[in-house]
């Protein structure tokens, strides 16, 4: 039990520490990412839920998993270790808008929580744990 607290309290360290980065258009900030997590340690076998907060500059939207006529959803590409286990996005229910030219589109405007469960598995033979994402989207005014 004591060779796994060390392994755990890294992994807490990663998963607990929001990485945040931002988005900058002619000098505003456009969207501001961080990455969540709902656990204070990671237990091998027992999922938890990450998740990535977009928060966008006013009047700034993102979109959903069917932008509709225009626009791209948000992706996230977790690199996890061997074993470990991602669920699909869980999206919230969209805001719709009728843009210029019979567009609709479908997103999110101020902020929006993308989450997605994590499944370690049984046993963890690696330490420290390496955590990462690559998150892409698009932003329109």
């Amino acid at each position: 039990m004591s060779s796994r607290r060390p392994l755990l309290i890294a992994l807490c360290a990663i998963l607990l520490t929001p990485l945040a980065s931002a988005q900058n258009y002619q000098g505003r900030e456009l969207v501001k990412a961080t990455l969540l997590a709902d656990t204070s340690a990671i237990v091998p076998g027992k999922a938890f839920t990450a998740g990535l907060l977009l928060r966008m500059a006013p009047g700034w939207h993102t979109y959903w998993k069917f932008s509709g006529d225009a626009g791209l959803p948000t992706e996230i590409k977790w690199k996890l270790p061997p074993g470990w286990k991602v669920g699909e996005i869980e999206w919230p229910i969209p805001l719709k808008t009728n843009d210029p030219g019979d567009i609709q589109t479908y997103g999110y405007q101020d902020e929006i929580l993308l989450m997605q469960e994590i499944t370690p598995p049984a046993k963890i033979d690696i330490s420290p744990i390496k955590l990462s994402a690559e998150a892409n989207w698009l932003v329109c005014e």
